[in-house]
């Protein structure tokens, strides 16, 4: 997590230069490989293990309702740092704002580096798997092999698909409700602070449960509630709009905190599991790359709000996707029991 930290800062620093378009290409992919692999599943892989079997919702959920929780408070205080720059030029107003994370990155990876423990080899199950080395290409071997691997995979893939989605708030109520770009931006406002609450709220409630049943029903009435918010005229009222940004909110930030939190059921050892979540990462998390096609290509074919609804319908059909999905996950691991039971 350090070295993600650090790297991610140090391409900043050179992104903050404004260079030319070749430079841009390799700060991208340097944060591709900093940021989206060795960060996410070192961070990941640390939580599972910091949780007991029967924390894995909650610590999961507080991992990202604090995620969401500190990026508005970051871009609180970076939209503040760009409103005291207003009056310079383009580049001299965004520059701050770069090195304001940039720096905030740098400070962290130090922090990552020196005060926190390193985990490597510590438990007793690593130990007595690793008496005989394996090799990075015959675990990534292993671990495709299992199944359950590829079903998170895809659940992660429809859930992610339903945090995409959420961006796309603002223009729809601006052209479908004839909203004004202040409300649009009120209620997508909304949406965001109920990452914390759905999130950690998710994350207890499946808990409680069961995270597979509460994933997989969040799934089915995200669809639901999707499916309404596409259907209903453009004359109901603002409270009614709020309603469903609200339930939309909450079910969305539910699902992207609890879909990590089921690989527990699967059984992955643990000195693995950094390995696990990047193969899982990498099929869950690729709606990056090709969403923003998808959605292009039906907003192309079908302008306005028409292309932005039959988007809302895809997603939604992914929802019930992924609820199938959790549903086998959840049959094919319904023998998995906490230690002790």
């Amino acid at each position: 997590m350090g070295f993600s930290l650090g790297a991610v800062g140090l391409l900043g620093m050179w992104f903050a230069t404004f260079p030319d378009f070749g430079s841009l290409q390799l700060i991208f992919i340097g944060w591709g490989i900093a940021g989206g692999l060795t960060f996410w599943s070192a961070i990941l892989r640390a939580v599972k293990l910091l949780a007991t079997e029967r924390e894995q919702g909650r610590f999961f959920g507080i991992l990202d309702g604090g995620r969401g929780l500190t990026e508005a408070v970051l871009a609180s205080a970076a939209v503040a740092i760009f409103a005291y720059y207003a009056s310079r030029p383009p580049q001299g107003s965004l520059g701050p704002v770069i090195n304001f994370y940039v720096y905030t990155c740098l400070a962290l990876g130090v922090i990552c580096t020196f005060l926190l423990p390193n985990d490597s080899a510590s438990s007793a199950e690593e130990k007595s798997t690793t008496s005989v080395k394996s090799s990075f290409w015959r675990d990534v071997v292993l671990l495709l092999t299992i199944p359950e691997i590829w079903l998170i995979s895809l659940i992660v893939l429809a859930g992610y698909q339903l945090l995409w989605a959420t961006y796309s708030f603002s223009s729809y109520i601006q052209e479908h409700f004839s909203a004004s770009a202040v409300v649009a931006g009120q209620l997508t406002l909304i949406k965001l602070w109920m990452r914390p609450i759905g999130a950690i709220g998710g994350g207890f409630l499946g808990d409680r449960l069961g995270n597979t049943k509460v994933l997989g029903w969040g799934m089915v009435i995200a669809a639901i509630v999707w499916i309404v918010f596409v259907a209903v005229p453009s004359s109901v009222p603002t409270w009614f709009l709020a309603a469903c940004i609200v339930i939309l909110g909450l079910l969305t930030y539910s699902v992207h905190g609890l879909y990590w939190a089921i690989i527990d059921r699967s059984q992955v050892p643990a000195r693995v599991t950094g390995l696990a979540m990047g193969i899982i990462s990498m099929i869950g998390l690729s709606p990056d790359i090709f969403l923003p096609m998808i959605h292009s290509a039906i907003s192309h074919r079908y302008p306005g709000q028409l292309g932005t609804q039959i988007y809302f319908v895809y997603i939604a059909v992914c929802c019930l996707l992924g609820s199938l999905l959790v549903w086998i996950y959840h049959k094919r691991t319904e023998n998995y029991r906490f230690p002790g039971q």
